[in-house]
Order: structure tokens, then sequence, then C-alpha cells
């Protein structure tokens, strides 16, 4: 009872915390290099405890910051997303690889609860783990939606949904000099043409039971996003 009336309780509080600091440091060091002698991991930055590499993200957009990272630790590298792992690939060569060659080992994505809600238990194409029920949704996808003979019916609506977006970008750059969200206008436009080709609607004015598709699709991008994605 002496020592909690001679020190003062922030004190402790800040020991007791650079303690649990050390431990869990010298903890992760210690477990990373049981991993690293099983496994062959890619090459990977030094990463703090708890948010990993999550600071070499700041101060410049997220692709330029994992380009630069690239050119230092090479074209394959292991990121670390607070305690999750992540691969960048920064090669064509490798993402050939990893999207084509080897797609049946990295098309599966991390399960959370917000995707499970969102998908329906993974019953889409996008975040459904490799099954046969995802190979039978591919098939069906491109014959359907992205086979020469469907594409060459909804290319009307590609055509009219870029002139539509040239016509929007002439009049933001009214007057010169002015900057202009592209990411914006590009995301609106594939929005556009995936609602119209799939469901034969305009994406900012379809009604899903009240609210327009737009709201609907940008609720669920905040979900995804805050559950990690």
């Amino acid at each position: 009872m002496e020592i909690f009336t001679i020190f003062p309780s922030w004190l402790l509080v800040t020991l007791l915390a650079s303690l649990f600091f050390i431990f869990y440091t010298f903890l992760n060091i210690n477990l990373r290099s049981n991993n690293n002698s099983s496994i062959n991991l890619p090459p990977n930055p030094p990463n703090l405890p708890i948010i990993g590499n999550l600071h070499q993200l700041l101060g410049k957009p997220r692709h330029q910051a994992l380009w630069q990272l690239s050119k230092q630790y090479g074209p394959v590298l292991l990121f670390q997303m607070g305690s999750k792992p992540f691969l960048v690939i920064s090669s064509p060569i490798m993402a050939k690889q990893i999207l084509k060659t080897q797609d049946h080992i990295f098309c599966s994505r991390p399960f959370s609860k917000a995707t499970q809600q969102i998908t329906y238990n993974y019953s889409d194409i996008a975040f459904s783990p490799q099954s046969h029920h995802r190979r039978e949704m591919r098939k069906i996808l491109v014959s359907e939606l992205l086979g020469p003979k469907r594409s060459r019916v909804f290319n009307n609506v590609l055509v009219t949904e870029i002139e539509t977006m040239v016509r929007e970008l002439a009049l933001r750059l009214c007057p010169p000099n002015v900057a202009v969200n592209l990411n914006e206008l590009f995301i609106a436009t594939v929005k556009e043409v995936v609602c119209k080709v799939s469901f034969g609607g305009d994406y900012r004015r379809q009604p899903v039971n009240g609210p327009s598709w737009e709201v609907v699709v940008d609720e669920a991008q905040e979900m995804l996003g805050g559950s990690g994605y």
C-alpha cells in the first residue's frame, strides 16, 4: 500500500503500459523469428507492435507508398496491416501468376461479419471462397455479362456512359485550371454501366424498396471499408 501512496497513479499506469509494450514487442519478435524459420516468407519492412506497417502509409497516397516500398524490398513483399499480413505485388509477371496461373490459391478473401451479411453468407462471386458454387457463378457471369456476344449487345450502354462522363468532365473544367476528381468520375461511370447492364436501370435513380442504387452501393462500401477491405 505504501508504494501506491508514494507514486502517483498516472506514473503507475505509464509504468504498466511500458512493461506491457516491452513484453508485447519481445513476444512478437520471438514469434516472428520462429515462424520465419519454418515458413519461407517474402521480405517485409520493419513493423511496429499493434499497428504493423500502417505508419508507412502516412503522408502520401497508399499506392505511391507501397510502390516506394516495393522498389526497396522487391516486387513481392509482405505488408503488415495491424495484425493481418497482406501480400503486395508490383510486378506484372507476379501479378499474372497470382491472378491467373495460381488463381485457385489466391482467389479467396478474408472473412468478416459485414461481408457475410452483405453477400448473404458469401453467396456472391467477389467474396465467396473457392468452391463449386463460385466456379458455377463465374461461368454464368462470363456467359451472360462478360462474353463477346453480350459485350456487343451492351456496347451502346458503354459508349453512352463514356460520352456522358466526357461531357461532365468538360463542364467541371470550366473555368480552366480547376482541379477535378477523376477517380470520382470513373467510379460513377463504372457503377452506372454495371447497373444498366445488370438491372436495366439508372444507377442514380433506380429505387430499391425506397433508396436508390447509389445510396445502397455507397452504404455497402462503407460497411466493407469499416470491416477492413
